[in-house]
């Protein structure tokens, strides 16, 4: 359990800097999904099945973060 807590921690906050650094648009969501299953995979918590699944929560829960706290913050 904390293991996904950390990689879903990292997920967001390489989401944050690539926002930083001008990603922006449609190629967020793509590259907070891709660098959750390369996070997993790097932290090899389990199979190939169980890491791919558990990246893809990862970078869909930080894509659903940063969606709430744009519509709270910017009322968009």
């Amino acid at each position: 359990m904390l293991e996904e807590a950390i990689i879903l921690a990292i997920v967001v906050g390489l989401t944050e800097v690539a926002k930083r650094v001008g990603l922006v648009g449609r190629i967020l969501p793509l590259f907070a999904i891709v660098m959750g299953i390369g996070v997993a995979f790097i932290a090899n918590l389990g199979g190939a099945w169980d890491v791919a699944l558990q990246g893809l929560i990862a970078g869909l829960t930080a894509i659903g973060a940063y969606e709430v706290g744009k519509t709270t913050v910017l009322g968009k």
